[in-house]
């Protein structure tokens, strides 16, 4: 069960790496967007906002969270 008070945006800052990704591009030469928090839809076919993650938590029909 998911408890109250979790930080949403403490875990996309650990999880949602741009700089990353933008650094493996750049050694490839490929060009990198430079949004670091465009929405996109995940594997999972739901949306992800970088800004609202706890919307995309609560987007799922199976959770713990009320």
């Amino acid at each position: 069960m998911v408890q109250e008070g979790v930080d949403y945006a403490g875990l996309v800052n650990r999880v949602h790496r741009p700089d990353i990704y933008r650094e493996v591009a750049q050694e490839m030469s490929i060009d990198a967007p430079q949004d670091n928090m465009k929405k996109e839809k995940l594997f999972d076919g739901v949306e992800f906002d970088p800004a609202r993650p706890e919307e995309y938590a609560r987007a799922f029909a199976v959770h713990s969270m009320v």
